[in-house]
């Protein structure tokens, strides 16, 4: 159908308002009316508007070239007068700049909807636009504090459609995702009316999409039947072969796993799937690693450099390289990292801004550290020096990064330095264990003797706790603990409204949940601190059971572990489906961890596991602390 001069008029009215918009907010001042690729830019913001004006305003900027995240950029101010002022450069492959104000944390984001700019290129505005933003509001950017508003995301996705119709292929998961979870039934009829259409194509991609799009519209039935028929239909395709490769990770030794993989190779050759190459890496490094620890170096190192992904390989030369190391093949472990902190580099320089900058840069501080730890213990301390001081420009707060700095500074004849860099630890709270231990003989070695050591380490412990505290209590919740009343392993029930007078840890986890159980031994520690402690109650409720018998099996993992747990059972609904108890408490992840203060209220939430034992325990510690000093009302 043709448009009407009068439509098509009325959609550039339409673009040039939507962009004039996205360029004027009243809290900003943009140095120029747009933002241009290649071009500097000046953004003021009045600096009455933060709050805690003690704490530097960072500005946030993110620079989408696609419909993927860029990594953030941190852009300190300069003061100019009553404002702030941030100087950045635009990329000349930038298209949409996203920004957001912070502190410690997002402080101002345009009320969670993002401060979001258009960027030129030249007079024109820069193409993809509409999509790059949908891709934004489908999904939200918690770099920018920006939440996901699905439905301006199908806006704007149509409007990348009608603008760019060649760029649907780019465009149509973020499109099907939109339409499935519109509240308009008619659009998610348009959309199964599409998907069905898809699996009249050859091409096996049309096929995946539709897939996709059925399970945003969780039609899982239909899903099973699209599976059967795409595997009858592309017998060799990447369905079929990827049905196959779990069966290759689960063979135990190095020589089965090649085996197979070589056999898969021949099936399905990577010269059919050039722009799916991704999972013959993952099973070249798991082949690679396997290897390295039956310590076959040759294999191993021959797997390593078969990983063809560009921004695959610094990771998967690290992971080999940690089971080299393990392995106590020192010097195959170098070559592989040696190799890992090269490629990484370049993403830390020239590529700083892609996607997976960040991820590199993470690869890059490990590799760096283990590679300094093997010149240290093969006693080239100098070379070891060089290594850990890259690692340490990242990262200065690293206790165990901390601890083989401090030990290598001592191997160079740097007593001082290593004091310094272990103290910097100590006045975290941080300092345990053999840290500890080999602080105090370095504090012995620098002042003279002992004395004052154990005052001085107490009072940073308590400076610390003090200040967290203080920070922690600035965070209380003040929700209503949904009721329960669940049987515990011994069939006894318990009802969190008996225990009102009480504060309650509640833990929800699970057997098959790997973080739940590495925290165990930290809520051990504290339910043994607390043991004695009549107005504390710990409850691990067990949910999201998978198993047959899980009662049997909760009571048969506590018990191995010898754990004082009393564990609650929150079995799944037999009408309903579903676990009600910690469906109440909104949980979307475990291990997850409230505090219920006296009189019900709800005071802290968390959610995950960090690793560090003695960290969680404290960090528990306070919170049970506070809610004490609460009454819940």
């Amino acid at each position: 159908m043709k448009k009407t001069l009068k439509s098509i008029l009325l959609l550039v009215l339409l673009t040039i308002c939507a962009i004039a918009q996205a360029q004027n907010y009243k809290n900003l001042t943009l140095s120029s009316p747009h933002v241009r690729q290649g071009q500097d830019l000046r953004i003021t913001y009045p600096a009455g508007i933060a709050a805690d004006t003690d704490k530097e305003l960072n500005l946030v900027a993110s620079f989408y070239t696609s419909a993927k995240y860029p990594r953030p950029e941190i852009i300190k101010p300069d003061r100019d007068g009553t404002n702030y002022s941030y100087k950045l450069h635009i990329p000349d492959s930038a298209k949409v700049l996203v920004i957001a104000f912070a502190k410690d944390t997002i402080t101002d984001a345009n009320n969670k909807k993002g401060y979001l700019f258009d960027v030129f290129n030249g007079t024109k505005a820069a193409t993809d636009i509409p999509g790059i933003k949908s891709f934004i509001y489908t999904y939200g950017d918690e770099f920018a504090g920006i939440l996901p508003d699905q439905s301006l995301g199908l806006e704007l996705v149509k409007q990348q459609l009608q603008e760019y119709p060649e760029s649907k292929k780019r465009f149509d998961n973020i499109y099907y995702l939109c339409m499935a979870h519109s509240k308009n039934e008619h659009n998610k009829t348009l959309l199964k009316a599409e998907l069905q259409a898809l699996l009249k194509s050859n091409d096996e991609s049309d096929w995946q999409k539709a897939t996709n799009g059925f399970a945003y519209l969780k039609m899982n039935k239909t899903i099973d039947s699209v599976y059967t028929q795409e595997l009858i239909k592309f017998p060799k395709g990447t369905l079929a072969r990827d049905s196959e490769v779990r069966d290759i990770f689960f063979k135990k030794t190095g020589a089965e796993m090649e085996t197979v993989y070589l056999d898969w190779m021949k099936r399905f050759p990577p010269s059919n799937f050039k722009e799916n190459q991704l999972q013959y890496d993952y099973l070249r490094r798991a082949i690679a690693r396997i290897y390295a620890l039956e310590k076959d170096s040759v294999k191993a190192l021959t797997y390593a450099d078969s990983v063809k992904t560009p921004y695959y390989q610094g990771s998967a030369y690290n992971e080999i390289a940690g089971a080299l190391f393990q392995a106590n093949l020192y010097e195959s472990a170098k070559l592989l990292y040696k190799k890992a902190i090269e490629l990484d580099n370049i993403y830390m320089t020239e590529k700083k801004m892609d996607e997976y900058a960040e991820k590199a840069t993470n690869n890059y501080l490990g590799s760096c550290t283990n590679y300094a730890i093997i010149l240290y213990q093969q006693k080239h301390y100098q070379e070891a020096l060089k290594y850990v001081e890259l690692a340490y420009a990242l990262v200065k707060t690293s206790r165990d990064l901390n601890y083989y700095y401090a030990k290598i500074l001592i191997a160079n004849n740097r007593d001082q330095d290593a004091y310094n860099v272990m103290d910097a630890i100590v006045k975290t709270g941080k300092a345990t264990g053999d840290f500890l231990n080999d602080f105090k003989v370095l504090y012995i070695k620098i002042k003279g003797s002992d004395m004052g050591f154990d005052t001085y380490v107490s009072n940073a412990k308590n400076d610390v706790l003090a200040q967290n505290k203080k920070e922690m209590a600035k965070h209380m919740l003040d929700k209503t603990a949904p009721l329960f009343t669940l049987t515990d392993l011994d069939g006894k029930t318990v009802s969190l409204a008996d225990l009102k007078d009480k504060v309650v840890i509640l833990d929800f986890w699970a057997t098959w949940c790997g973080p739940c159980k590495k925290s165990f031994p930290a809520m051990q520690m504290a339910v043994e601190k607390y043991k004695n402690d009549p107005d504390v109650k710990f409850l691990f409720i067990h949910t999201w059971e998978t198993s047959k018998e899980p009662v049997e099996d909760a009571k048969a993992f506590i018990e191995s572990q010898k754990y004082n747990f009393q564990v609650l059972m929150d079995l799944k609904d037999p009408v309903a489906k579903k676990n009600k108890v910690v469906e109440s408490y909104g949980v979307t992840a475990i291990p997850a961890k409230f505090v219920i203060g006296k009189g019900g209220k709800i005071r802290f939430q968390l959610t995950g596991f960090t690793g560090d034992t003695a960290d969680a325990v404290d960090e528990l510690s306070t919170m049970i602390e506070l809610a004490k000093g609460t009454d819940g009302m």
